[in-house]
Formats: C-alpha cells, sequence, structure tokens
C-alpha cells in the first residue's frame, strides 16, 4: 500500500510539472513560431523582389534582339515543341490536295469536252429571241458576188460551206450580169450626162431567184436556209438586182470643182420595184463623189470615156 500511495505523488507530481510546463512555454512558443513566419514570409517577397529585377533587363534585351533580327528562328526564343500527330495532319492534308488536284483535272478535262460539243451542236443556232432575228441586215454578196463574211461568221459556216455558197452566189452574179447586158441601154445628152437605164425582167429574173434558192437550201439544210434568209431580209433581193422585179436607172454627169476644176461625178440612181401586191417602191440617191464607187465599177463599160477625163490633166 505505501508503494502505490508513493507511486500516485510522484504521477501528481509529473502532472503538475506538466501544467506548469504548458501554461509557461505555450505563450512563448506561438510568439517565437509567428515571429519565424513573419520573417521567412519578408525574405520570400525580398528574394522574388530581386529575382524580377535581374530578370527582367535580361527577358527585354532577349525581347529586343528578337525584333531587330527577323531572321532568327522562333525556335531560339522558345523551345520548339512537337505536338503529338503533326506528323498525321500533314499527310492527311498530301492526301486531301492531291485528291482535289484529281477533281480540278478531271473538270477541265469535262469543260473542254463540253465546250467542243457545243461549238458542234450549236452550229447554226442561235442566242438571240426569234423576234429579233428579222432585225438583223447583212448583204449577203460582196460586190464581187461572193459570200458577206459577216453573214459566215453569223451563221458559224465552215470553209466548205462558204466556198459552196460563195460559188452559188457567184453563178447568180454571172446570170444577173448578163441579164443586164441583154436589156440595158445607154442613152447620152448633149450636156455630158450618160443615162443607164435597165428595165426590170421578172420572167428570167424568177426562174433565176428559184433555181438559186433551191441550191442554198440543199446546202444549208431548210432550217439553216429560213435562218439565212431571215438575216438577209431586204439585202438579198437587191445584191442580185432584185431578180428582175425592179426598173434600174443611173445618170452619170460629170461636174467640176469650182476651187480647182478636178473632175467629179454626180451620180443618180433609182430604182423603182414592183412589189407583190402589185405596189411599187420607188428607192432614189443623189451623191457627188471624187471617186467611182465600188458598185459601180460594173457598169464602167457602158460609159464613154470622156466621162473619166480630167481638163486639168488635158
Amino acid at each position: 500500500m505505501k508503494k502505490i500511495g508513493i507511486l500516485l505523488l510522484a504521477g501528481l507530481i509529473v502532472g503538475l510539472l506538466a501544467a506548469v510546463l504548458v501554461v509557461g512555454i505555450g505563450p512563448v512558443w506561438h510568439s517565437l513560431s509567428a515571429r519565424f513566419e513573419r520573417d521567412a514570409e519578408q525574405r520570400m517577397e525580398e528574394s522574388g523582389t530581386k529575382t524580377d529585377e535581374a530578370e527582367t533587363p535580361e527577358r527585354s534585351r532577349l525581347a529586343i534582339g528578337r525584333m531587330l533580327s527577323p531572321k532568327a528562328s522562333a525556335s531560339e526564343a522558345v523551345p520548339a515543341v512537337t505536338p503529338s500527330g503533326t506528323s498525321g495532319e500533314s499527310e492527311a492534308l498530301k492526301r486531301e490536295l492531291a485528291r482535289l488536284r484529281s477533281i480540278n483535272t478531271q473538270l477541265q478535262t469535262q469543260l473542254a469536252e463540253i465546250l467542243s460539243w457545243m461549238l458542234v451542236n450549236y452550229k447554226g443556232r442561235y442566242p438571240l429571241a426569234e423576234n429579233q432575228i428579222t432585225n438583223l441586215s447583212f448583204h449577203a454578196a460582196t460586190d464581187t458576188f461572193e459570200l458577206n463574211p459577216a453573214v459566215a461568221e453569223f451563221m458559224h459556216l465552215d470553209s466548205n460551206e462558204v466556198d459552196m455558197i460563195s460559188d452559188l452566189l457567184s453563178y447568180g452574179g454571172e446570170m444577173v450580169n448578163e441579164l443586164v447586158a441583154q436589156n440595158i441601154s445607154v442613152t447620152e445628152s448633149d450636156s455630158g450626162k450618160v443615162v443607164l437605164h435597165i428595165p426590170s425582167f421578172p420572167e428570167y429574173g424568177g426562174i433565176l431567184r428559184e433555181d438559186l434558192y433551191t441550191a442554198l437550201e440543199t446546202t444549208l439544210g431548210p432550217t439553216r436556209f429560213d435562218r439565212f434568209m431571215d438575216v438577209t431580209t431586204g439585202q438579198f433581193d437587191a445584191d442580185f438586182n432584185y431578180f428582175g422585179d425592179a426598173s434600174h436607172t443611173i445618170i452619170f454627169e460629170p461636174v467640176y470643182s469650182p476651187d480647182d476644176d478636178s473632175l467629179q461625178w454626180r451620180i443618180r440612181d433609182g430604182w423603182i420595184i414592183r412589189e407583190e401586191d402589185a405596189s411599187k417602191t420607188i428607192r432614189a440617191t443623189e451623191s457627188l463623189v471624187r471617186e467611182l464607187p465600188d458598185h459601180y465599177y460594173k457598169y464602167v463599160h457602158y460609159l464613154p470615156a470622156y466621162l473619166f477625163v480630167d481638163e486639168t490633166t488635158q
């Protein structure tokens, strides 16, 4: 019992000592801990400030160097980082580019084929509205009775068709000139005027018209022949002396210029055209020229020589 009492007394004394230590030393420990933390934070702040102050000039120097040296590689300033999958994406882009180039080549080939088809299949067909076709007015033939190039271009005629039609028009022109030569009369007046008169010759002219139209239709086909006649309406018959359905009178009069006595010609040209309804149309022109117009040269051999003598050269 005596030992137990001693042990209890010793435990009590140790507990009292521990309590005293806790009560006396605790505030001091907390004070020291708080001071230690403040000192640590202050040292960290000072260290961080110095680091920023030391690194800032270096970063600025590197940045200015990159701006002043455009050839510098980005890898010198920033470490190169190769993302995963870049190689695969590059290969995919190359394959897509090759696919698009192949498609483009195919489309170009198809476009060329379509254009070729249009050139072949649209020949003789026109984008103009149908009611506008008759507003066109081309001379079918030139003064030498060849196909007017403007008509050939508009009709998209090939070289063989142009040659064939020119041959037909030349034949028609020769026949008209023969009929004119058989019917023309030449009258000279005392004043120096020369009158050429070509009466109508509807019978023979009608036969020539029918033959020429039939040959043209055979060459062009019915549809394109109709189009040919549409775009030469009002001019085709005139190019062939209206196929004898009109009388033609031309008066040539030599005139000398009051300024230099040079030779000029006053030409009065008149047509009296018989229409289908038995009415008549008169077309007349008058001109004063120094040179004979080309379309009158076919009448030169009917004119007397004095019409071409310039008194200033005598």
